[in-house]
């Protein structure tokens, strides 16, 4: 025999599939020669594995455990000796690695693997596209619109819409998405009953792009445009409108330090059929800084809007800073800072305004001290046309002293000096006043309380020097009932009466004022969920004396979130206010013409905030859903100068609109009735819409 071997598998690796990649497999090969065939020699006292294994070891003394052990470990036994004896003597044992041979389907695989392999370590690495999310709209509208003496118009509008959205890499170098929507709208305007103006046919083309570009980090941005048509929305713009909007958005913040800026610019185009173009641009930023007693922030934009309508043209820069430093407990410091560039114009020329205002103040307040103090100081600067420039500085320190609860006395030294067209003015005032707030009375559930005050005032001016005395009086009535564990009613009656009396060496003044006062409020909390106040007050203002004047006002709000059942809710922050005025220079007889037109007496009424009521499964319909909103604004101007890019270019003052929504599945379709104010002529649209969405959205 001139020689033998015995191979045995190491270890096993389970097959998913016949198919799959060979596996490698370990196989232990021992080769003996003719000579070195001598008698079993006794094991070591225990086995080791590797270089320290007995050279003079017959291969056939090793158990199957220790070929095992061999297999795993890998390394093969150590080389022969140069000696002959030794040679002679030492099994040649080596462990080989061997690869099952490959089925026929994966031999092509494992070829181009080979030739692959080697040096270049990113063989395992798969470049492809990433996951894109994408979906779409198929809608159908139908729309029908009034306007106060114009035209009616209907309009049916076939709308696709298609959305798509992925990433660039992960962790999201930039995360995109976009959208375009393709709307076929058919018109028709009606002048008369049966007068038909004109039919015309469109295409409506809109959509928008956006990406995030490093979204999770330090400095992440933001761009985005977007162009969106009137024509396919349900608004009650009276002219056909098309927008056009680029937003950038820049933002960083450092690894260390608590401070951070930002840097935004948008374009905003609006074009119409009547009105031409509207266009914005506006540049802001901002930087904000925070530390353990302190915080700082500073914001800033400036806008530029042009239209060619009328030829306006506006451009306007607007700074804000403001700093807070908490010294002590006792102790605030606080300032601001405001810069304002107004220029506007058309053809015809331009107007320009410039403010700057600076105010700081610092309080102290200590808790157990009967003793406060401020000191503030603020110096503003104006300038109109280039010309007419004013600057005033005052200084102002006031303390006041609380002898107990109820009695207090105050006082105050201020300082202004104004400069104007090279005047300087100075004038400086000092005042003391003193003040009594009795403990409420009670009488059963009522609660009376009364105080008095009383104050004088010299000012020392460079044209004239000037006294003033003034003594007041005031109490009040108030009941409250509670009808039950969650509502409160509160009422109460109040009157105040002052009086001022000037004197100088050439000014001699005095007046009475009356003042009556009623009020009414209604507050539920019923839960965490429901909660609102309703509040009613009056007012009545009577001034006597050198000067005759009559002020009344009328005031109603309402806020606050009712859930007035499982499904309906009730949200409102809505305020009116209504008021008049009758002022007049002496109480001389009044003349008897009724053809004199009366400048000094007037009457003003506003309505501002919103009201809006939710009701799912009206009906017990599963999926249909109510609501109704209500808004009144009397704003009367133009938020797009100063950069409010959403700010509708025409002024809606009422808004009365209600959504009925049904919702299956994918498709969903929506009722609504608008009813408007806009621009002073009042508007209705009834607009019917159902669509079905696919995809991903």
């Amino acid at each position: 025999m001139l020689g033998g071997g015995v191979a045995c598998p190491a270890f096993g690796v389970p097959h998913p599939t016949a198919e799959a990649l060979p596996v490698p497999a370990l196989k232990l090969s021992r080769t003996l020669s003719l000579d070195g065939m001598q008698p079993p020699q006794p094991p070591p006292s225990h086995h080791r594995i590797g270089s320290d294994f007995a050279p003079a070891l017959h291969p056939f003394a090793l158990r199957w455990e220790e070929a095992h052990e061999v297999a795993q470990a890998g390394e093969p036994l150590p080389a022969p000796t140069d000696e002959p004896t030794a040679a002679a003597s030492t099994p040649s044992v080596v462990v080989e690695v061997s690869e099952s041979a490959p089925g026929p389907a994966t031999a092509p695989a494992v070829a181009a693997a080979s030739s692959v392999q080697g040096d270049d370590e990113d063989s395992s690495k798969r470049y492809g596209l990433a996951p894109i999310r994408w979906g779409g709209v198929l809608s159908y509208s139908w729309r029908r619109q009034k306007a106060d003496q114009g035209p009616e118009l209907t309009a049916k509008t076939y709308e696709i819409s298609a959305v798509a959205a992925s990433y660039i890499l992960q962790p999201w170098i930039a995360q995109i998405d976009g959208r375009v929507n393709v709307a076929f709208i058919t018109s028709e305007t009606q002048t008369g009953s049966n007068g038909v103006t004109g039919d015309s046919e469109s295409v409506a083309v809109s959509g928008s792009a956006g990406a995030s570009i490093f979204p999770l980090s330090r400095f992440p941005m933001s761009v985005r445009f977007s162009v969106s048509d009137s024509r396919s929305d349900s608004t009650l713009i009276t002219n056909t409108q098309r927008s056009y909007r680029l937003s950038l958005r820049q933002d960083y913040r450092p690894i260390q330090g608590r401070w951070s800026t930002h840097a935004t610019y948008d374009w905003d185009r609006i074009e119409g059929g009547t009105f031409g173009a509207d266009t914005v641009h506006r540049l802001a930023g901002g930087y904000r800084w925070a530390a353990d007693k302190q915080d700082f922030d500073v914001q800033g934009s400036l806008t530029e809007n042009s239209r060619t309508d009328d030829d306006f043209s506006s451009q306007i820069l607007v700074v804000n800073g403001n700093h807070h430093y908490r010294a002590r407990q006792d102790l605030n410091i606080n300032s601001t800072a405001t810069l304002l560039r107004d220029k506007r114009g058309r053809n015809d020329g331009d107007s320009t305004l410039s403010t700057l205002q600076v105010y700081s103040s610092a309080n102290w307040t200590p808790l157990e001290s009967p003793w406060s103090a401020a000191l503030a100081g603020r110096y503003s600067r104006s300038e109109s046309d280039g010309s007419n420039e004013r600057d005033t500085l005052n200084l102002t320190a006031s303390g006041r002293y609380r002898f107990n609860r109820n009695l207090s006395a105050a006082g105050s030294l201020s300082t202004t000096t104004s400069r104007s067209n090279d005047r300087v003015q100075t004038v400086f005032t000092q005042a003391a006043s003193m003040s009594y707030s009795a403990d409420p009375l009670r009488f059963g559930k009522y609660s009376y309380s009364w105080g008095t005050g009383a104050g004088v005032s010299n000012t020392i001016s460079d044209e004239r020097d000037s006294r003033a005395a003034s003594a007041s009086a005031s109490h009040s009535l108030n009941r409250q009932w509670i009808p039950s564990q969650t509502t409160v009613v509160s009422a109460s009656l109040g009157q105040s009466l002052s009086y001022n009396r000037r004197f100088g060496v050439s000014d001699f003044n005095h007046s009475s004022t009356l003042s009556n006062t009623g009020s009414v409020s209604v507050s539920t909390n019923p839960s965490d969920a429901t909660s609102g106040t309703f509040s009613l007050s009056v007012s009545d203002t009577r001034s006597r004396g050198d000067r005759r004047s009559e002020f009344q006002m009328l005031n109603a709000q309402m806020f606050g979130n009712w859930r007035l059942s499982r499904r309906a809710q009730l949200h409102a922050n809505l305020s009116y206010q209504k008021s008049w005025r009758d002022d007049s220079s002496s109480d001389s007889e009044e003349v008897d013409d009724p053809f004199a037109i009366d400048d000094s007496s007037s009457e003003d009424s506003s309505l501002n905030g919103s009201l809006s009521y939710f009701h799912d499964r009206p009906f017990s319909v599963q999926g249909l859903r109510y609501s109704l909103r209500y808004t009144a604004s009397q704003s009367n101007s133009n938020e797009r100068e100063f950069g409010v890019l959403d700010a509708d270019r025409e002024e809606t003052t009422q808004d009365l609109e209600q959504n009925l929504d049904y919702r299956i599945g994918r498709l969903t379709s929506r009722l609504q009735l608008r009813v408007a104010e806009v621009d002073g002529r009042k508007n209705a649209v009834l607009f019917f819409r159902v669509s079905r969405s696919f995809g991903g959205y």
